[in-house]
Order: C-alpha cells, then sequence, then structure tokens
C-alpha cells in the first residue's frame, strides 16, 4: 500500500475480540449506563464480549474483522467502518479484476484487515448495507467511502456514481471524479448524511458504480465510513495542490481546566458560512496557567509534502494579561522541537488570525505523532483568547499560476514566501502577514511587512522554460507602502537579469508611490521567443546603510506584456512610429477599480486585436508615465512625444492643470502645465510631451509623464497612450 491512515476519529487504541477472550465483569451494573447506543446488540457480533467499558470507548472489531465499531470520546456517540471485506464488490473474487490486501488499518492494530484494490474492471459496483438502529439516536451521520488512488491508475475520466439510499426509500446521489483526486493518499468521498432522528431503524445502501463499460484500474478500496458529523477534526483536500488538510477544532485539543467554566467557555458556530453544522470554539474568561495542547498522527498527512502546523486564534479587544509572551511548539515525531514565544498583546483584536507553530516534513517524518502546544506557566491572569484550534496544511503556497482569459499564456505570481529576503525570519526587522490575495481564493497567502532595516535586499529566481513560447513577459514588483513608513530618501534599485546574464535595472524612488494600495514596480521584460529556457533573477535592493520601514511585499508578478505597443513605418518619411498603449506605462493604482477600470477596444478598425485603455473613474493622485529605448527609434531625425487621451463629458475636478514632463536619456527635462479642463470633451486628442532628437540621443531611456499630486479628486480621462512619431 502507499499510504496507511486510521480512520479512527479521536480513538487511542483498538482491541481485538478473539475466541479466548475472558471478559470481565466487575462494576458491569455500574457501567451500564456510560454505555453507548445498543451496545448489547452490537457486541453479540464479537467473538467475546469486552473487557471493559474504556476498552469498548478505543473500538472493537466485528464480523471478523469486517466491521469495526468505536465510540467518540467527546460526544459518546457510536462510530463504524464497515471493511472491504463486509461489502459487495462485483468481480472482486476474480483475480484477474480485483486482489486482497491485508494491512493493518492503524499501526497500533494487533492484526490486519482486508482491502480491495482494483487491477482492471469495465462495471465498477461496490455497495453495501448497514442496519441504522445501531447508530446513536438524535444524532445526523456522515457516510463517506475511504479510498486510495494508486498513482499508476487510470481509466477515471468517466465520474463514477455516489449514492446513499436511506431506510425510507429516499437517494441522495452525485457523481465524483476520481481523476482529479490526489494519489497515494488514504482519502474520503463523502456519499451522504442520515438523521437518526428521523431514521431510527430499518437499512441504508450506500453504492459507488460506473456501469459504461470504460476500463478502469488503480483505485483502493478501504471501506465506509459512518461517524457522527459534528466532529472535532475536519479534513479536505487542498484544491490546488491535491494534499490532505485538517483542522483539529477546539474540542479536540486537550485545554487545562477547560470544563470549569470560571475560567473557560466553550462556543458553539459554523466555521464557514457554507458549513453545515457548527463546531466548538473555547473561550478563555480568566486563567494565570495557559496550556493548550494535541497530538496528531502524521499518517494521515500527504506523503513528500511541508505542512505548516499553526493555532487559529482570536483575540478579544476586552482582553488582558497578555505581558508576557506565550511559548509555542512543535515537537516532531522524532522528538525534534520546534519552539519560539509569541507577544499576543501585539496581536489584532476582533479577527481570527494564525500562529504558526512550525513545520513538518512528510518526506522524513512518514508515521509517528507530532504534538502542538500553546503554554504560559507564569501564573500571570490573562483573559480574551478565543482558541478555534490547529490547523495542519501543505506550507503556505508560494506561485500562483494560471491562464489569460484573453491571451491563453501562462500567468505567474512569485508571492513573497518564496522569494529571498534578507532577514525576514527575524522579527525585529520583517514581520509575516497572513491574508487571501483576492476575496475568491482557497486559502491565503504569506506577504513580507518591512518593520525596519538598513539592508533591503529582495530576490528571487524563476525558471523561464515554465512561460509560454512567442511572447514578450513583463515582469513586476507588486508592493504596498504603508502611510507610517519613513526612510525612502534613496531609490532603491530595481534589476531583471535575463538567462542570458543580460541586466535590465534602474531605480524607483519609492518615497513619491501612493501610500495604502498595492501598487506594481516594473523591473523588466522578457521575450520567450529568445529565452525559452534558463533561469531569470529578478531584484530590489539597496544596500547603502539608510534605514526605512513600511514596506509591504506581496510577490513579483509575471504576465503577457498585454499588447502594450504598437510599431508601424510612417509611409512618406520611411521612419519608425511607436504607439504605447495604456497597459504598457505605469499609472498609480490602475488595478483599483475603484479608481481605474480597463476598457478593451480596437485602436483602429483594421487592427486585429483590441487594446487595453484606462479609464479614471476618481483619483486625488494623478500619476501615468512610461519608459521607451530611444535606440528603437529611426536615426537623424526629430520626434515628437504626445499622450493620447480623451476628456469624458461627465468627467471633473480638473481645475488645478496636470503637469507634463519628458526626460531625455541624459536628464533634460521638459516640462510644462496642461489645462485638460480646457480641452473638448468625447474625442481622442494628443497632449505633446516634448521632443528628443535621435541625432543627439542615439540611445539610452526616454521617461514621458503626466502627473497632478495635489489631492484634487478627478475623474473622467481615458489614457489611451503614449504616441512617438517624427515630428511632421
Amino acid at each position: 500500500m502507499e499510504a496507511g491512515l486510521s480512520q479512527e476519529d479521536g480513538t487511542e487504541r483498538e482491541i481485538i475480540i478473539g475466541e479466548n477472550s475472558q471478559p470481565e465483569r466487575q462494576s458491569e451494573a455500574k457501567q451500564e449506563e456510560g454505555h453507548p447506543h445498543q451496545h448489547q446488540s452490537i457486541l453479540g457480533m464479537t467473538h467475546a464480549p469486552p473487557p471493559i467499558h474504556d476498552e469498548l470507548s478505543t473500538g472493537v472489531f466485528l464480523n471478523n474483522r469486517t466491521m469495526k465499531q468505536w465510540v467518540e470520546k467527546e460526544s459518546n456517540k457510536d462510530s463504524f467502518m464497515k471493511y472491504a471485506r463486509g461489502l459487495s464488490i462485483t468481480w472482486a473474487e476474480n483475480n484477474s479484476y480485483w486482489q486482497w490486501l491485508t494491512q493493518k488499518d492503524a499501526p497500533s492494530d494487533d492484526a490486519p484487515v482486508e482491502m480491495a484494490e482494483l487491477l482492471k474492471v469495465c462495471w465498477l459496483d461496490v455497495h453495501g448495507s448497514f442496519d441504522v438502529s445501531n447508530l446513536s439516536l438524535g444524532t445526523t451521520y456522515e457516510v463517506a467511502f475511504v479510498i486510495l488512488m494508486r498513482s499508476s491508475g487510470d481509466g477515471w475520466q468517466i465520474p463514477v456514481n455516489i449514492r446513499l439510499t436511506l431506510p425510507d426509500g429516499t437517494k441522495q446521489e452525485h457523481k465524483e471524479n476520481l481523476m482529479e483526486k490526489p494519489r497515494g493518499d488514504w482519502i474520503e468521498i463523502k456519499v451522504g448524511e442520515l438523521s437518526t432522528t428521523k431514521h431510527k431503524e430499518g437499512e441504508m445502501e450506500v453504492s459507488m458504480f460506473e456501469h459504461g463499460g470504460h476500463w478502469k484500474s488503480g483505485l483502493v478500496v478501504k471501506g465506509v465510513l459512518i461517524r457522527p458529523k459534528n466532529r472535532t477534526v475536519k479534513h479536505r483536500v487542498e484544491k490546488e495542490s491535491k494534499k490532505n488538510c485538517f483542522m483539529i477544532y477546539a474540542r479536540g485539543l486537550s485545554i487545562t481546566w477547560a470544563e470549569n467554566n470560571s475560567y473557560w467557555q466553550w462556543l458553539t458556530q459554523k466555521d464557514a458560512p457554507s458549513d453545515d453544522a457548527p463546531v466548538e470554539m473555547a473561550e478563555l474568561l480568566d486563567v494565570c496557567w495557559l496550556d493548550v495542547h494535541d497530538r496528531f498522527d502524521v499518517s494521515k498527512l500527504s506523503l513528500g509534502t511541508t505542512y505548516e502546523v499553526a493555532f487559529v486564534i482570536l483575540m478579544r479587544s476586552s482582553g488582558y494579561g497578555w505581558q508576557i509572551p506565550v511559548n509555542f511548539r512543535l515537537t516532531l515525531p522524532d522528538g525534534t522541537k520546534q519552539e519560539h514565544k509569541e507577544n499576543l498583546k501585539e496581536k489584532p483584536r476582533g479577527d481570527w488570525i494564525e500562529i504558526k507553530a512550525g513545520e513538518l516534513s512528510t518526506t522524513k517524518h512518514k508515521e509517528g505523532e507530532m504534538e502542538v502546544s500553546m503554554f504560559e506557566h507564569g501564573g500571570h491572569w490573562k483573559s480574551g483568547l478565543v482558541v478555534k484550534g490547529v490547523l495542519i496544511r501543505p506550507k503556505n503556497m508560494t506561485v500562483k499560476d494560471w491562464v489569460e482569459k484573453e491571451s491563453k499564456k501562462n500567468c505567474f505570481m512569485i508571492y513573497a514566501r518564496g522569494l529571498s529576503i534578507t532577514w525576514a525570519e527575524n522579527n525585529s526587522y520583517w514581520q509575516w502577514l497572513i491574508e487571501k490575495d483576492a476575496p475568491s481564493d482557497d486559502a491565503p497567502v504569506e506577504m513580507a511587512e518591512l518593520l525596519n532595516v538598513c539592508w533591503l535586499d529582495v530576490h528571487g529566481s524563476f525558471d523561464v522554460s515554465k512561460l509560454s513560447l512567442g511572447t514578450t513577459y513583463e515582469v513586476a514588483f507588486v508592493i504596498l507602502m504603508r502611510s507610517s513608513g519613513d526612510g525612502w530618501q534613496i531609490p532603491v534599485n530595481i534589476q531583471l537579469t535575463l538567462p542570458d546574464g543580460t541586466k535590465q535595472e534602474h531605480t524607483e524612488n519609492l518615497m513619491e508611490k501612493p501610500r495604502g494600495d498595492w501598487i506594481e514596480i516594473k523591473a523588466g521584460e522578457l521575450s520567450t521567443t529568445k529565452h525559452k529556457e534558463g533561469e531569470m533573477e529578478v531584484s530590489m535592493f539597496e544596500h547603502g546603510g539608510h534605514w526605512k520601514s513600511g514596506l509591504v511585499v506581496k510577490g513579483v508578478l509575471i504576465r503577457p506584456k498585454n499588447m502594450t505597443v504598437k510599431h508601424w513605418v510612417e509611409k512618406e518619411s520611411k521612419k519608425n512610429c511607436f504607439m504605447i498603449y495604456a497597459r504598457g506605462v505605469s499609472i498609480t493604482w490602475a488595478e483599483n477599480n475603484s479608481y481605474w477600470q480597463w476598457l478593451t477596444q480596437k485602436d483602429a478598425p483594421s487592427d486585429d486585436a483590441p487594446v487595453d485603455m484606462a479609464e479614471l473613474l476618481n483619483v486625488c493622485w494623478l500619476d501615468v508615465h512610461g519608459r521607451f529605448d530611444v535606440s528603437k527609434l529611426s536615426l537623424g531625425t526629430t520626434y515628437e512625444v504626445a499622450f493620447v487621451i480623451l476628456m469624458r463629458s461627465s468627467g471633473d475636478g480638473w481645475q488645478i492643470p496636470v503637469n507634463i514632463q519628458l526626460t531625455l536619456p541624459d536628464g533634460t527635462k521638459q516640462e510644462h502645465k496642461e489645462n485638460l479642463m480646457e480641452k473638448p470633451r468625447g474625442d481622442w486628442i494628443g497632449i505633446k510631451a516634448g521632443e528628443l532628437s535621435t541625432s543627439k540621443h542615439k540611445e539610452g531611456e526616454m521617461e514621458v509623464s503626466m502627473f497632478e499630486h495635489g489631492g484634487h479628486w478627478k475623474r473622467g480621462l481615458v489614457v489611451k497612450g503614449v504616441l512617438i512619431r517624427p515630428k511632421n
């Protein structure tokens, strides 16, 4: 088998009832009241009664090890696992189609159970029945197949049918695409739910089938799991990585004094709005001895994966007594400890936050238990902490990839955690923020906030073979400047090193950038026509020893240059002409749809494809600028450079003239002001920025700018781009 996960939720060990077992009847009458529902009839299926009540709670094998029953420790509810040998599987005894594997369900088991591996079938049919009178009354149960998909499995293009038929004949059915499921780990395929408030007797039937005649292989069936829905552990498969994730809710943790309502209280609420049932969370009222810990069987995790383990907590605004930092510790299966202190007094109030305990690699740790702890034993009274639980998930996504809708080209975002940031793990200099990149994201990412450094160095590398061929990409840092940030008088260096060693570099004055919003700082461009393989490196650095603060790094964005430059040769003069469209210039706040929106339309009726133009909705800080390599221009020619814009008839706020500036390669500036309030409305117009002679300026970059930083709100400007053409 490729993995062996215990499905014993909440059990610590199990007992096997053999023919020679001698039951212990001491205090039987006293214990009778605490036995689970229908325990007498259930135990009739064992070879002999269990020794004691506590051992019944840890689990018994029934019907020649085809079924296992245990009592969930916290809820005192019955749970069952019906193993594959207790199910009806078509062709299961034909070893051309199926084979039986004998293996322990959990490392602590004394004896193995049988699981069924599909070798090759074109008619899949697995079903089983279960007497619901054996379940605890007044409980909602969830029913799931426990399966493993072999990495070598194939033929799963057709989804399989999953069905639960309740005692009254009601069917819950859906399809599951097993081709998309992770390989090599035990996973649960939920079949449905049953309420023993409504269904107190009769049989339910569970089925997994596909009768379409499609040959398939590589499925291992462990069995069918039947357990109370309101559990202490939530399991899911991460959408992007196909890895197992777990949340151990507070009720599943060991919390000192948690049952004393002078010290703690239990809150019942849904973890997420889409959840069907609530979970229990623990709120600290007042304690002087804080101790929260838990153990987890790492064999349940996906192999070959680095996991991060974090407490999920909320600090009440009324909380007090957190002057003393609390201890966080992760003890790995080999006894190695990862520990540090956290000052909860400095954490935000009123929101769920994650406090990372440590990391574990399942490449190294394939079995055994890890222990996670949060404690402070100094005798200091404290209150206002709410513990949701412990989150165990694959280490935070460092790279996101997607396909651009319009161009069908690959795009990438390398988040801060995937970059190399000097001193990033020293919380005197940097801190890590955890939040979603976009509201629709399934999971948060980590972003790095600079607290105070005198040596700024952020760089990352990327394999360009992952990019779409025949495409020009632009590479940009995505950052946010805090309003409280300072020390940015010295410009920072921005550098892109291509696979052949060519460097594109310039400096950026971050002091002049807007505060409080995500902005892009372009590092450079790369063409995959020329660079098909190798690594590029992107860097942002300032090593001058100047202390600075207030920079948040989200990551590095790599995306196709969106038809940003158009080139043509003027018919009469035979000179090169260029149009840099809005998408190719830098526009402050352009990606914030409260301030700007992108319009997509053809520049001319004869164009093959549309371009992006930027419409200003409302800003008080206007900043549009672009750079251009003058070596692309025709020699011995005077060029004029102009913004091409349109003023909406509804536009306003243009009482203050805007600044227009052209900076030549030698640093010479041509600048003037333009009163856009006086310009015609509803038509494209040119706003001349200046002129450049390629007799004098044969190489280097010119920069063209339109800006107004006075804090006056304005709207109704559409920017098509910057036109560079021979002076007529």
